[in-house]
This record gives C-alpha cells, structure tokens and sequence, in this order.
C-alpha cells in the first residue's frame, strides 16, 4: 500500500517498528550490488535549481535501481518460498518530503512507505513495497506486438513513426505505450503550434498513448491519467498533436481463489477497452469506442466510474458494446489518421519543414495503410493465462497456509 503523499506521518499504516528492522537489514546488506542511496542536505539545498537536479539526475536514477532491486529480490528463491514476507527494499534515507512530492510525475511506478524520521539518526527513510509493472505483462505485451507489426508492416510508417513502451524522459509521465512521429517529420519551429513536448525532451507530441492497468488504476484514475495526456499539467493547455488515449482495465481480483483451483473455461473476470480520441472537426476529446469483453459483463460499479462526471478526467463513457463471445472475431478499429496527424510527407533538414510548393502534398498520406485493428480476442487469450496463474498461486498459498496451521494444531 502506498503512503498518503499529502500526509507524511511519523509512522504511516502502524509500520515504524517494522520500518525499523528494514532499515538494520538494509545497512547490513553492504557487500551487494545494489546500494541504498544516503542523502546529504547540502545536496538538495533549497535553491529550485539545485533541488531539480538532484531530482533528476540523482534521485530518480537512483529510484530506478531500487524498483530494478526490487524485482530482482521478489524473483528470489527466498522470497518465492515465503511470499507472506514483507518485501521492502530501501531506496535511501536523508530525502526531504519536498523531493519525494516533486518526483511524483517522474519516478516510476510504485507504492512506496516514506518516515520522515526513522533509526537511532532520526534520518528520513523511503522504502518501495509493491513494484505493479509486470501486474499487465502479457496484455501488455500482445497488445505492443500487434502495434508494432502494424507499424513494421508498412515502410511509410516505419520511416515515419516511433514506438516506446514504458516511456516517458526523465521529467515526464511514463506510459504503457506511447506512438509519436519521428522528429524529422514533423513542425519544429517555433509558435504556438510546434510540434515539441517539453515534459519529454522536446520530442514530438505522441498521436497514441496507451495504459494498461490490472490492479492498479480504477476507471476513475485511468480517466484523470488520460485527462493529463490530452493537456498540460501546469497551465491546462490543450494538446492538439495528441490525438488518441487507449485505456485497457482488467479486473480479476475478485475471483476467489481459496477453494480450488481454476481451469481456464471457469474464468470469471471484467475487461474494458475504451478509445478517447480529438474529433477531426473541433479537436474535441470524445468517446470514440467503448467495449465490454470479460467473460462476464462489466458490474454497475464499475460502469458508474466510467460514466461519473468530473473535473480534470476524460468524458464519460454512456454506451458499451458487449463482446462476449471468443468463438466471433472481436476487434476494435483505431484510426490511421490519428497516427499521422501532421506528419510531414518529406523530412526537412534539420527539423521543420518547406511547405511553400503546395504542389506537393504536406503531409503524409498513403491509401494503402489501413487502421490499426486491435484482436481483442488475443488481449483476452494474455489475460486469461495470467489470471489463471495468478488464481492457482493463490490457492496454492491459501492450501500450504492452511496445511501450516494444522500441523500447528497436532
């Protein structure tokens, strides 16, 4: 669970004392690869500047080989065999809470415990717990590969167009996928409509952004988090180069996993793919498609937090198309042009391009490209082989558990 960042208490959830044995373990873990990073308050300072790059160039790095430590330790033998263990690496100690908000946009994802004093130095002390970016790892995966072997498929595009997947710079959001235009086909210059996105070093906006979220983000939060991507975060202006926002929820929590084990045709879950894109005319954020295709049809709970009304979060979702049935070709339409909003045909040196000859078209067009079609039935497949994994685990853990406590009882 991830500490309340608007309240750093001295001893969030209860956990101090337990805090405590963590950070002994940590120092006395001295001779590994991975180091917890001791903070020095002349480091920070409190110049803006100063405090910005250290964010940058030394906090967030060193976060990074922490969430990198704590996949590592949580593959680990030991923690395989006793996965009731609490898992909690130590990021570092002597960082000011001013630090730890700052970083919230640019840091990856994760629950963190922060202390503001902790040990016999009464030093602040940050700890990562729950690391969830592998929590989507197949749908993320079949979903990335049927966008890129879309792409790869047509040289315009592959001339034309970049993929990143858990992307974002330094001081920027990171999501799932994200598709931009390379930046030699596109609007450089300067004005009020340059093609340059200065959360991510300047690249070029992304016409697709991507989040797939399984036990993470709600509906609510996906929809705030898309709200971010279609707008600046500091002064609310919209994004026009940003066309396209893909959300993807899986929900397969409640599945009850202490009685026996699942088969695959006995999957019980909800899923939910919605499109928000620009229309064409206006450069207005709507729903473009939302589809229901679990097993089971989407729960009014849920359906509530799609459709709730709300500042800073993308338009409701009144309409669902239910796609229930894996026999039938499930799929959903994204559009080309999204992709290729105000991609240039020709690349112009060194960025920005000569559009005087109109003789010549300006962007980029190609009739034989067609849309991104997304198998939904291949997303479905992904999920299902996780969740059935992730279902069994839980049983076996809930069967040796409670094999523990009887041999206890004798």
């Amino acid at each position: 669970m991830a500490h309340d960042q608007s309240k750093f208490d001295t001893n969030p959830f209860g956990l101090k004392e337990q805090a405590e044995k963590w950070l002994i373990t940590e120092q006395l873990q001295g001779n590994g690869n991975y180091q917890p990073y001791h903070s020095h308050s002349d480091e920070t300072g409190t110049d803006d500047q100063i405090t910005e790059k250290f964010l940058h160039d030394v906090f967030v790095p060193h976060f990074e080989r922490g969430c990198a430590e704590h996949h590592r330790r949580s593959e680990s033998k030991f923690h395989v065999d006793n996965p009731d263990d609490p898992l909690a690496v130590l990021v570092g100690v002597g960082f000011n809470e001013d630090l730890i908000e700052m970083s919230d946009e640019c840091r990856p994802k994760a629950s963190y415990l922060f202390f503001p004093m902790l040990g016999e130095e009464g030093q602040s002390a940050l700890f990562t717990t729950y690391i969830p970016s592998d929590q989507h790892g197949s749908v993320h995966f079949e979903l990335t590969g049927q966008l890129y072997k879309w792409i790869d498929k047509h040289q315009g595009l592959t001339k034309r167009l970049s993929k990143v997947v858990d992307g974002g710079s330094k001081n920027g959001l990171q999501a799932d996928i994200r598709v931009k235009p390379k930046k030699q086909y596109t609007d450089q210059s300067l004005g009020d409509d340059a093609d340059a996105d200065p959360e991510n070093d300047d690249c070029p906006f992304p016409r697709l952004i991507v989040e797939i979220e399984w036990k993470n983000r709600n509906p609510v939060s996906l929809r705030q988090r898309g709200y971010t991507y279609f707008h600046k975060r500091q002064d609310e202006q919209d994004l026009k180069h940003v066309r396209m926002f893909l959300g993807c929820s899986l929900f397969g929590e409640s599945v009850d996993a202490s009685e026996d084990e699942v088969a695959p045709n006995d999957l019980k879950y909800e899923a939910a793919l919605v499109l928000w894109k620009r229309h064409d005319d206006n450069d207005e954020v709507q729903v473009d498609k939302a589809i229901s295709f679990g097993t089971i049809e989407l729960t009014e709970k849920h359906k509530k937090q799609y459709a709730d009304e709300g500042s800073k979060m993308l338009p409701r979702v009144n309409t669902w198309e239910r796609l229930g049935n894996k026999d039938e070709t499930r799929e959903m339409i994204i559009p080309k042009e999204g992709f290729l909003y105000k991609v240039f045909q020709n690349s112009g040196p060194p960025f920005g391009n000569d559009t005087s000859n109109d003789d010549d078209p300006k962007y980029f067009t190609d009739d034989r490209i067609g849309n991104f079609i997304v198998d939904i039935n291949e997303l479905a497949i992904a999920f299902e082989e996780d969740l059935e994994t992730y279902i069994n685990k839980k049983y076996r853990a809930a069967k040796r558990s409670a094999g523990e406590m009887l041999s206890e009882s004798v």
